[in-house]
């Protein structure tokens, strides 16, 4: 075996500080207004925890990431798309912004400066959900679900986890005639 070029530097892995499932005190860093690829507006939410025992949760985990600075990625990012799929507001944009309003005494949000959103207060509600990772094996994470407002954070009921639709797609007592072969491809 090869010693890797790196090893000497590389950090080991090691505990991996895991958000619970909950409703948090945050702050936006960032509000980016976004178009995807079909056309469709959003807006990037960068944010971190304000309170609490997670306190910085995302600037910590940013910070012990030990990637080259061009590799890190923020992880505390919420998109929210501005209309649904009927072309009508979104209901998760609407209550961003509503939450965002009435968590910053004074802010009246203007669509023509979306980034204004920066260094607002909002209570963010935060779900387990399901994903299918490359090897397609099903793993969770914890991810925004919602906005509220910041000083009901603690009064906010936490959602089920959203899991992946599973399909049977199970061959358990199917008869494959192969035609005496004894390969099946």
């Amino acid at each position: 075996m090869q010693k890797p070029n790196d090893f000497d530097q590389a950090q080991a892995a090691g505990n991996i500080e895991v958000l619970p499932v909950g409703a948090y005190k945050c702050k936006i860093m960032k509000a980016e207004p976004m178009t995807s690829s079909n056309g469709k507006e959003y807006i990037k939410i960068s944010y971190d925890i304000n309170d609490g025992d997670y306190k910085d949760f995302y600037k910590r985990k940013y910070q012990n990431d030990s990637r080259d600075i061009k590799d890190k990625k923020w992880s505390g990012v919420w998109t929210v798309f501005v209309l649904d799929y009927n072309g009508n507001t979104n209901r998760y944009f609407k209550g961003l912004i509503t939450c965002a309003e009435s968590s910053n005494k004074g802010f009246k949000f203007d669509f023509d400066k979306p980034e204004a959103l920066k260094d607002k207060l909002i209570g963010v509600v935060m779900r387990e959900e399901e994903f299918e990772s490359q090897t397609g094996e099903i793993l969770t994470a914890v991810k925004a679900f919602r906005a509220c407002p910041y000083d009901n954070t603690d009064e906010q009921q936490i959602p089920k986890k959203k899991e992946i639709k599973k399909e049977n797609n199970s061959l358990a007592g199917m008869v494959i005639d192969n035609g005496g072969d004894d390969l099946l491809f």
